[in-house]
């Protein structure tokens, strides 16, 4: 079964206001990243990279305000951002 479009809407109007940024960075990667499950090969898959990796390596000890992908299916994820309401 994939995870759509509506669903990953749903998953991104539950992330509560009040939630840690690094927990809510994390959900929206989640979310990216299972709308691209059965739709892309493995290889192609996202990965998280820049100061979010760091964070996560560091148990946010660093911290940043943004996520940074690298994928080849970028036109993919630019589509699916848009379709689940993110903004160019």
């Amino acid at each position: 079964m994939t995870y759509s479009i509506s669903e990953a809407k749903v998953d991104l109007d539950n992330i509560a206001e009040d939630e840690k940024l690094f927990d809510c960075m994390i959900k929206v990667a989640s979310i990216i990243t299972s709308l691209l499950e059965g739709k892309v090969k493995q290889s192609d898959m996202p990965i998280i990279v820049g100061g979010l990796s760091l964070e996560i390596y560091t148990e946010s000890q660093y911290t940043t305000d943004d996520i940074d992908l690298v994928t080849s299916a970028y036109n993919i994820i630019e589509d699916n951002l848009l379709e689940i309401g993110f903004k160019k």
